[in-house]
Order: C-alpha cells, then structure tokens, then sequence
C-alpha cells in the first residue's frame, strides 16, 4: 500500500512538473512614454498643441494691447474728463483687468483639456497595440517602466516587448 501511495505521489508531481512547464510564465516591459513619442502621429499632435497654444497668446497679447491702450487713453485724459466718465472708463479698465485675469486662469485649464484631447488617442491606439501584441506573443504580465511601478527586475528574465509593439504599428 505504502508502494502504491509513493508511486502515485511521485506520479502526481511528475504529472505537476509536467504541467508548470508547459504553463511557464512570460514576462515582459514597456517604455510607455518612449512608445508614444515614437508615434508618428506624435507630431502633428504637437504642432496641434503649439497652434492652440499660439492662438490662445494671440488672444491673450490682444486683450493685453485693448487694456493697455485704454488705460494709457484714460491717464492721458484724466484731468480732462468730467466725474461721470471718469468712472464709467475705471469700471470699463477695471473689467478689463479681470477678463485678463479670469483668461490667464482659463487658458492653462483650456491647455490641459486640449492637451488630453489631442494625446487621447494615441494614448488608446498604444495600449490597444500593447494588449494585441502581448496577447499574440503569450505574455502573463506587461509591466510599464515609466511609472517605476518595478522597485527590481532581472532585466534577463522580461522582455522588452516596445520594439514588437513598434513594428506592429509601423514604426
């Protein structure tokens, strides 16, 4: 009995063995910010991101330009304007001051938005391209550097999988 218990034992690991090979568990790592950067569409996402940027300067310098010639206007014509309009063209400067101030606020909010707008999908085409190719080449996990999630990897034992998810794209 003692026989057959060791024989089926020594047959289950055997068996177990076996198995854990066949399952044997594929690693790999990605740059994921190198990955986006080489991205052909990369740049017209940045000369996208420099027009609206430039536009929102032309914007900003333009309201600059109106506030600063009305308060030029209104300094040089002090003396000269009756109580009334001296008021009214102090509210008008004033409302001006906080248009610039309210739009120097908005435009960094305005430049993250169009900043995530434009990187959006090149951020989905990448991670779509990450999972097709991971899933082709029977990978168990993908780590991705750029966030340092790893504190320690033997770089022998992972592969770098951005050179087969570049040539998937075309890259």
């Amino acid at each position: 009995m003692k026989k057959l218990f060791k024989v089926v034992l020594a047959f289950g690991a055997l068996f177990l063995v076996g198995n854990a090979s066949s399952y044997a568990q594929k690693f790999g790592y990605i740059n994921f910010a190198e990955l986006v950067e080489s991205m052909p569409e990369m740049t017209q996402v940045r000369t996208n991101f420099e027009t609206f940027q430039k536009d929102l300067e032309d914007q900003y310098e333009t309201m600059a330009v109106e506030f600063n010639n009305k308060y030029n206007d209104f300094v040089q014509a002090f003396d000269t304007l009756s109580e009334t309009i001296r008021q009214m063209r102090e509210e008008e400067i004033n409302s001006l001051r906080e248009r610039l101030t309210q739009f120097e606020q908005n435009a960094g909010v305005l430049m993250q938005q169009e900043q995530s707008r434009l990187m959006t999908p090149l951020i989905e085409k990448a991670q779509e391209t990450i999972q097709k190719v991971s899933k082709a080449n029977s990978f168990t996990a993908v780590f991705e550097l750029t966030v340092g999630a790893l504190a320690y990897y033997d770089e022998s034992t992972f592969i770098n999988i951005l050179p087969m998810v570049q040539s998937e794209m075309g890259i």
